[in-house]
């Protein structure tokens, strides 16, 4: 099989050293090459196979002079007689008769190949052994491959997400590091071997005199070909949960999603069978990896299949939450017929009947927040906070559900709408996102005129009751918001100049930087345009006020948690209050816990984690094999992407705009944005203070309907979303120009930082 890899890669242009294949040391002939050295190696018939490779059973002779060649050939065939083989042989023939196309070798051959005198040496798997599919990894050394996989030389460990093209490496002393170059020229390669094989490969390479040579290449055998994959994916869900998510966020985030779902199933179909039957799929509409939450995106597609025209939704659906990979990847649940007709008059019923549903929904929480909140006052032990945040699942969720319809209606209306109608999405009116940055810079302007008298204090003590739950990543439970931090918004006021973001609308005299593109042709827009495109409002605006009361919702929940913290600390188990965002729900609530040095020495190896996971890149989408596997080795370190080609994504919000770049990676920090384009990898609801003063947006992810696209059009500015690398390709102090007919980002002028 070795071989006949071989002579596959070299027909299909792949660099292999020149070598020859003999059954016997009568047939060898070395006229192929005028090499002084070579490498003799074995090539079983199912070795390097699918399913055995028998890697390491046979013997390999390496530098082998020409006039030794017969005896190292003698030696390899003789190593098929070695017990090792036997033993292994037994195993392979067992596996044969339970996976079929296995089986033992049965006829050895010999590759006699041209000897390297390689600079650098490794293997490259193309799929992560581990099973993590879309990754490839690439151990690389000095020298020979031998003192590589013997390791008996420094290694570089790189581990490389096909996906969004991010890298993550890790050394051992000296070890070499591989060039932009050679690292893209070896990707391609092991892509193409990939394609010529059918499956993951292993591929052994080396560097000769600067140029790469391709070993040999057998399939990856530790990896399953066939099974259920499970398909993560940050698109959209980064807005919610960026960066790294502790231990009680991740639990929350998990519960919330699988009853939200599992109600809104329940609501469509009307079948209890078919939820019972997706309960695995709705247990895990969310998932974590890394310490960070991403959707597993084939239980999303579970569900969406079942609408009538999914195959158009999943579509609309993607585009509406800035998907990249378009690949659907489902299990296809079969529904009864019956229950496919109650799905598709729901789905009707609530493409028009959604919005009294929403509001029906918004009455209700206005209605009911305060009597939690009063719940929650009362409530003076671990027991009660159990109850309380059982109730508040199951009673808010049975009605939040309304919100994933909301959803579609939205996206599939804005669809309807059409591109022409895209910037008309902007003039929604009174969008609640807006509410607390206007009443900010009313609470901050009392502030300087009557400084922090009474006034100021009932107005201070309003706004935290109203909007303390609103801030940045209000949707993790460790944040610490201006409800339970007030002195944060304190900071705020004195730290940032606020202004009615009212005032910064442009007037007739700038009209021309801020509409959209005029079309080639004028024409009158059909009703139908304007009917879709009110509806589109109607979604976007109850959206928005869903998210809002999905800030409140959350802050009660933490509120809970924060409480059982300070009882947990009360009783020595905890050092502090806050310690208890390291522990799960479970841990949390149970009714026995360990004693506090056991829960103590818990949390202290939690935050350890989550400080590693900080460090590794926030993979885009991440494929795993049966189960899923996280990143733990010591010393990772990110590698950036290559830098080369043109920026762009997808225009959001229109106009022109060029300004110096401002990264933001933490937007708890105090920025002056004035004028500047921000980059960063997303937004979420409480970034309206950073982005009212901006000239500009560009953001890593995104969509037309995301959250940085709704603020910029209500803002007016100009705005791109979905630009790969934006915030390792551009530095502070760039200067840099939007183009939002094309979605390109021009760089005018580099600042010099990255030198």
């Amino acid at each position: 099989m070795k071989a006949k890899n071989l002579t596959l890669l070299q027909e299909n242009g792949i660099p292999v050293p020149p070598f020859i294949v003999v059954e016997s040391e009568e047939e060898i002939d070395l006229s192929f090459s005028d090499s002084a050295l070579f490498a003799v190696r074995s090539s079983a018939a199912s070795e390097d196979g699918a399913h055995e490779s028998y890697a390491g059973q046979f013997d390999t002779v390496l530098n082998v002079p020409r006039e030794e060649v017969k005896e190292a050939v003698r030696k390899v065939l003789k190593s098929a007689e070695a017990e090792n083989v036997g033993l292994y042989r037994e195993a392979a023939e067992k596996g044969a008769q339970e996976a079929e196309g296995g089986n033992a070798p049965k006829r050895m051959r010999v590759v006699i190949q041209e000897m390297l005198k390689p600079r650098l040496s490794g293997v490259l798997f193309t799929a992560n052994p581990a099973g993590i599919l879309n990754e490839s990894v690439i151990v690389v050394g000095r020298g020979l491959g031998e003192g590589v996989v013997r390791d008996e030389v420094p290694v570089t460990t790189y581990y490389y997400n096909r996906d969004d093209h991010r890298s993550m490496f890790v050394k051992s002393g000296d070890s070499p590091e591989i060039h932009e170059s050679g690292f893209q020229a070896l990707m391609a390669a092991g892509e193409k071997i990939e394609g010529l094989l059918g499956c993951p490969a292993d591929i052994e390479f080396a560097v000769s005199d600067d140029r790469l040579y391709i070993l040999q290449a057998r399939p990856i055998t530790t990896l399953p070909f066939e099974g259920k994959r499970i398909v993560l994916d940050s698109s959209n869900i980064v807005e919610s949960y960026p960066g790294v998510s502790l231990p009680v966020t991740q639990d929350f985030a998990k519960d919330i999603y699988y009853h939200v779902f599992r109600n809104c199933l329940l609501r469509l179909s009307k079948d209890i069978a078919l939820v019972s039957e997706m309960d695995d799929n709705l247990r895990h509409m969310v998932d974590t990896a890394n310490g960070r939450i991403y959707y597993r995106i084939s239980s999303w597609y579970d569900i969406l299949e079942l609408l009538p025209f999914s195959k158009k939704i999943i579509e609309i659906w993607q585009n509406s939450l800035g998907v990249k990979n378009r690949l659907v990847t489902s299990d296809r649940v079969k529904a009864g017929a019956r229950t496919k007709l109650r799905i598709t008059r729901s789905f009707f019923h609530y493409l028009f009947s959604c919005p009294k549903d929403m509001a029906a929904l918004n009455r209700y929480f206005d209605e009911r927040i305060r009597p939690l909140r009063a719940e929650l006052a009362a409530a003076d032990s671990r027991e009660a906070l159990r109850a309380l945040y059982e109730k508040l699942l199951l009673e808010i969720t049975e009605k939040w559900d309304i919100t994933l319809v909301n959803d579609v209606y939205t996206f599939l209306w804005t669809a309807i709408a059409g591109k022409k109608n895209r910037e008309s999405l902007a003039d929604v009116g009174n969008l609640e996102s807006m509410k607390p940055s206007k009443e900010l810079s009313a609470l901050q302007a009392l502030w300087k005129e009557k400084g922090e008298g009474e006034a100021f204090e009932r107005a201070f003590t309003d706004y935290i009751e109203r909007w303390g739950d609103r801030c940045v990543e209000d949707l993790k439970l460790e944040t610490r918001t201006w409800r339970t931090n007030p002195e944060n918004l304190r900071w705020i006021l004195t730290e940032i100049e606020m202004h009615d973001p009212n005032a910064e609308r442009p007037d007739e005299s700038r009209k021309d930087k801020t509409e959209p593109p005029a079309p080639e042709e004028k024409k009158p827009q059909k009703k139908g345009n304007g009917f879709a495109l009110r509806r589109a409002k109607t979604g976007i605006a109850n959206r928005e006020m869903s998210r809002m009361n999905r800030s409140r919702l959350f802050g009660v929940m933490r509120e809970i948690i924060l409480k059982s913290g300070r009882i947990l600390a009360e009783e020595g188990r905890l050092e502090e209050a806050r310690d208890v965002m390291f522990l799960r729900l479970d841990e949390i609530f149970a009714e026995a816990l360990p004693d506090g040095k056991a829960l103590k020495a818990l949390v202290a190896e939690r935050k350890q984690e989550a400080e590693f996971q900080k460090n590794l890149p926030a993979f885009e989408r991440l494929v795993f094999a049966e189960r899923i596997c996280e990143h733990r080795e010591p010393g990772l370190g990110s590698r950036k992407p290559q830098e080369s080609g043109e920026l762009s994504g997808i225009p959001v919000s229109y106009g022109s705009a060029e300004g110096e770049v401002l990264v933001i990676r933490d937007p708890k920090e105090a920025y002056d944005t004035k004028g500047k384009i921000l980059v960063t990898v997303s937004t979420d609801p409480g970034w309206v203070h950073l982005l009212r003063d901006a000239a500009g947006i560009i953001a890593e992810r995104g969509s037309i309907l995301s959250h940085t696209a709704i603020i910029a059009r209500e803002l007016q500015k100009p705005s791109i979303v979905n630009v790969s690398g934006a915030t390792e390709r551009l530095h502070d102090g760039d200067l840099v120009r939007l183009d939002t007919k094309s979605g390109r980002i021009e760089v005018l002028e580099s600042s010099g930082a990255k030198e």
